[in-house]
């Protein structure tokens, strides 16, 4: 079976739920400190880590086999790891507006931030440093730019994801290739930054005109300007959407077949564009 086969996904999803269902793995269905959990959404972000690692494992594979970092040729995985970085957008966006519209706005915004650092920080500078060590063992341990381009650009990778302009360290030019994908941090970092000036709008009953007005803005701004930040914000946004609609009480008096049934012919959807625009 190729790696690039859609089969080789599936089996590996069903290897992971496989895995997950032992039960010394149970610990974790319990939500620590006895907080609210969406359970559904749990599964979703799981499946959604398992899309954009495929989509990386293929993509590493044709970096060695070619040595070009391109997204797959494939139509599925070339899917899977923008579809996954998406959800997980709109999955933070629903998770933390749901906490200020249930506080009122009224948060300990030291313990939200301090909780983001120790869960961003830790793997993310262990990343870091391996992929400084791998740059020095390829530079041969030997100063290939001024030194004062070298220590900006190891200042600009160790800033915990907030820069993400990502330059090569000391003349290395696949720095990139080895943490790259840590660019969607620097996005996380800018909608936590903004949930200060939101909560504003999360103290007022018309929080959901407010953030579908914003959303609506920011679809059409994407694809009038093709604004990469736009579009990000939107689907964030959406996530926040939906959390107000739920705090309204607005919901659809639909069965869970039929949620299921609309889910999935929007992905169907999103597969036959993404197929017409490759």
């Amino acid at each position: 079976m190729a790696i690039d086969s859609p089969w080789t996904y599936f089996v590996l999803v069903a290897i992971v739920l496989a895995v997950v269902c032992l039960p010394s793995f149970r610990v974790a269905d319990t939500a620590p400190g006895g907080r609210v959990r969406f359970l559904a959404l749990d599964g979703l972000r799981g499946l959604a880590a398992i899309s954009v690692f495929a989509f990386h494992v293929v993509i590493t594979r044709g970096f060695l086999t070619t040595g070009a970092w391109e997204p797959p040729t494939s139509g599925f995985y070339g899917l899977l790891g923008p579809a996954g970085v998406s959800l997980f957008f709109m999955i933070t966006g629903f998770l933390f507006w749901t906490k200020l519209l249930s506080a009122a706005g009224d948060v300990s915004w030291r313990a939200l931030y301090v909780g983001r650092l120790f869960r961003i920080a830790p793997m993310y500078l262990v990343a870091v440093v391996a992929m400084l060590l791998i740059v020095l063992a390829k530079t041969g341990f030997v100063l290939r730019e001024p030194l004062g381009d070298v220590i900006g650009a190891v200042a600009q990778w160790l800033a915990l994801g907030v820069v993400n302009l990502q330059p090569d360290v000391n003349g290395y030019p696949a720095t990139h290739v080895l943490v790259g994908v840590t660019w969607t941090i620097s996005y996380e970092w800018a909608f936590y930054a903004s949930l200060l000036a939101s909560v504003v709008v999360a103290r007022r009953r018309a929080h959901l005109p407010l953030v579908a007005a914003a959303l609506v803005v920011c679809i059409v701004g994407k694809g009038l300007l093709h604004s990469k930040a736009l579009g990000f914000s939107a689907l964030f946004l959406s996530g926040m959407t939906v959390a107000s609609l739920l705090n309204a009480n607005k919901m659809l008096a639909v069965s869970d077949r039929l949620s299921s049934a609309l889910a999935l012919g929007c992905l169907l959807l999103l597969a036959a564009v993404s197929r017409l625009n490759p």
